[in-house]
């Protein structure tokens, strides 16, 4: 019986490993990640404006930033200020495994504000969790950190409207 027995836990494991296998590759094209696993998303096709700071796309990181608090409701996009108003980060939530693109972040001193142009992931099969995840870039030139700042995510994908945050003065 223990011969029996072995067998079909084999077999049920052999099953598993195959099933596990089938999955993974359906889930994400190996031309399209990392070694982590972590799809990398081309930049966009339309060469970045004189005004972006980004010299490449800005993939987002999940959690938020070292000495960040979470702020104001689960769900709801925020901003901070980091060292000393050299940097801004953003805080936005959604799935853990597909993490949305900064394209171009372009700073605005007309309206002392920050543009941030994102796409979503490609090639990633999204989960349902919700958790923060930021991005953290140098504050631009244009923008003046003693003041108001209006940052505004434009999302490149149609059926996402823009978000518009209020980061103030540092």
């Amino acid at each position: 019986m223990a011969t029996f027995s072995s067998r079909r836990v084999g077999i049920s494991l052999a099953a598993l490993a195959a099933a596990v296998a089938l999955v993974a590759t359906g889930c994400a094209d190996v031309d399209d990640a990392d070694v982590d696993g972590a799809a990398t998303t081309a930049p966009p096709s339309a060469g970045p404006s004189d005004d972006n700071i980004l010299t490449e796309p800005l993939t987002a990181t999940v959690g938020t930033p070292a000495g960040v608090a979470e702020q104001g409701d689960i769900g709801s996009p925020y901003a901070a200020w980091l060292d000393e108003g050299k940097k801004i980060a953003v805080v936005t939530y959604g799935s853990s495994i597909c993490l949305p693109v900064a394209n171009e972040i372009e700073g605005d001193d007309d309206e002392n504000a920050v543009d941030i142009s994102v796409a979503a992931a490609e090639n990633v099969a999204c989960t349902a969790d919700l958790v923060p995840r930021y991005w953290e870039f140098e504050t631009p030139s244009t923008v003046t950190p003693d003041e108001l700042v209006r940052i505004t995510i434009e999302y490149e994908d149609d059926g996402f409207p823009d978000q518009v945050i209020k980061l103030e003065a540092f």
